[in-house]
């Protein structure tokens, strides 16, 4: 099944402790890839700690992120992806590498839910960039922002010690920006297109505001949406 349009409403859109971005709203019977009732499966989410991105120039192929929970441990995320990603034909020039082996430098446990290979070649022919974001352990997301247009073109993903990174490069879609004060993202679902993302919004430890209030209070609530 598919997922109703939200064409006429803003690209990205907040209902209660939930966040929706992209060109549909996901329901119960919509076909998606939910990162969260996987992570129900096996512990407490504490936070996201790494990102990583296929991309082209223009496009987002593909995404996953690992994620700590509550006993210390970081699971990696399914991979959600463009229903034409192929992994067939892999870069000779990078070795294959999973994101828990990328994350083996945090010195943490690391169980992998799935396995996205270091590189890989789209059915296009076109080779993809294929980056990791760590988000370091005393830190957390507080903004997604980017291009989306009939799939996702451009990931901005920020923390709030400014750590920074841009996936892709597109340029033809609809700009969206979602900044959080005092919360931060949960794990990610995402629809068959991948053009669409539903997040849960959760609260940032006290321990983490209390120890950060000059960052936080130059940090505003934001979420719009530029043509």
């Amino acid at each position: 099944m598919g997922c109703a349009s939200i064409k006429s409403q803003p690209l990205n859109k907040r209902f209660d402790n939930t966040m929706i971005i992209g060109n549909c709203i996901l329901s119960e019977t919509s076909t998606k890839t939910d990162d969260e009732e996987e992570i129900k499966k096996r512990g407490q989410f504490t936070k996201i700690s790494a990102i990583r991105v296929s991309h082209s120039k223009s496009n987002i192929e593909s995404i996953q992120l690992a994620y700590e929970l509550d006993c210390g441990t970081i699971i990696t995320g399914f991979n959600h992806h463009k229903p034409d990603f192929s992994k067939e034909n892999e870069s000779p020039e990078e070795p294959k590498k999973s994101l828990s082996q990328e994350l083996k430098s945090l010195n943490r446990k690391v169980k992998s839910s799935s396995n996205l290979t270091k590189s890989s070649i789209s059915n296009s022919k076109e080779q993809l960039k294929n980056e990791v974001f760590e988000i370091l352990e005393d830190d957390y997301l507080q903004e997604i922002s980017g291009r989306i247009g009939k799939q996702v073109e451009q990931l901005t993903f920020k923390t709030y010690r400014g750590q920074q990174i841009t996936f892709g490069n597109g340029k033809k879609g609809k700009i969206f920006q979602v900044k959080l004060s005092n919360e931060t993202f949960g794990p990610f679902t995402t629809n068959q297109e991948l053009n669409s993302f539903k997040i849960p919004i959760i609260p940032v430890p006290q321990s983490f505001i209390q120890g950060n209030n000059l960052i936080l209070n130059t940090n505003t609530f934001q979420r719009h949406r530029t043509n």
